[in-house]
């Protein structure tokens, strides 16, 4: 019979698997997986928010779990950089620029100077 995680184990495990949903919905490129994903992702963050006292038992598959998680989010963070550069790039070739402001809104405007590109 396989051991039951703990809470704060259980709540880690599914961080991972909500970031493993996330990168998934990143490399479709789809924006309604994307979406999709979101929730899924939330409700894991308030879980692992809400991890009080870890019982000392737990804390060697935790920190197992953890690693996951952070690897897990690495690749993420890999996949949307590269996703950014991908759009910066198509953005620029067609003289365009793309910028953020602090509450996360995106603004695609021409660009100052026009951009020529050589194949």
């Amino acid at each position: 019979m396989p051991q039951q995680s703990s809470a704060p184990v259980a709540a880690v495990v599914a961080l991972s698997s909500a970031l493993d949903a996330l990168l998934g919905a990143l490399a479709s490129g789809s924006a309604a997986n994307l979406f999709a994903s979101e929730a899924g992702l939330a409700g894991a963050i308030a879980d692992v928010s809400r991890i009080g006292r870890i019982a000392e038992d737990d804390r060697p598959q935790l920190r197992s779990e953890l690693l996951r998680a952070r690897l897990a989010l690495a690749r993420c963070r890999a996949t949307g950089n590269a996703m950014t550069s991908v759009v910066d790039g198509c953005l620029t070739a067609r003289g365009l620029s793309n910028t953020y402001d602090r509450a996360g809104g995106v603004t695609i405007e021409r660009a100052a100077r026009p951009v020529r590109v050589r194949w």
